[in-house]
């Protein structure tokens, strides 16, 4: 499952993983810039690739990260944590973030009709 990655920003800091209702937002590449007007204001804006998933497409890529992490003999939620965030290492933020994926899950799961 090739995830569809758009770029975002916004000038709020957003959080590497988002559950709504009905949509599961998997963000990465968070990066912050700063602008300044043409009245010389500073505003930070936060720079980000964003997917947008259903959350029985957030489950099926989840069992197949988990499957993806077996295969490759190593059973370290750490793993499938840099999996998820799409980085060979994360910031901390966005692992602890992703750390409560475990906590999440149930709660997608029991969105699903």
């Amino acid at each position: 499952m090739e995830l569809n990655y758009k770029y975002a920003e916004s000038t709020v800091q957003p959080t590497a993983l988002e559950v709504t209702v009905g949509t599961v937002y998997l963000r990465k590449e968070i990066t912050s810039i700063a602008r300044t007007s043409e009245q010389g204001d500073k505003t930070t804006y936060w720079t980000y690739q964003e997917a947008a998933l259903t959350p029985q497409e957030f489950n099926e890529y989840t069992n197949l990260l988990m499957a993806e992490n077996a295969i490759k003999g190593t059973n370290d939620s750490d793993n499938i944590v840099q999996l998820m965030a799409g980085q060979e290492t994360g910031d901390s933020q966005q692992l602890a973030i992703m750390e409560a994926i475990a906590d999440l899950y149930d709660t997608v799961a029991a969105m699903i009709p």
